[in-house]
């Protein structure tokens, strides 16, 4: 898994996501699944899916993988 760098979150938090965006962001860049995001955040799999559509659109990045190259 990736580790969560300083510049990382700085990097995220200047975009313009939501407290919850920027924490599902972080996961990812950790490396965790979608439905281990769910899991963890007590949250529906589906609520994730529509997190990481809104954090993809806002850092105009096309999937998953270009957020992790973009953001660590």
């Amino acid at each position: 898994m990736f580790e969560e760098t300083s510049i990382a979150k700085e990097r995220l938090s200047n975009e313009v996501l939501s407290t919850r965006e920027l924490e599902v962001a972080n996961l990812i860049i950790k490396g965790l699944t979608r439905e281990q995001i769910a899991k963890q955040l007590v949250v529906s799999p589906f609520t994730i899916k529509n997190h990481v559509a809104n954090i993809l659109k806002k850092t105009n990045c096309k999937n998953q993988k270009d957020l992790i190259i973009k953001y660590c």
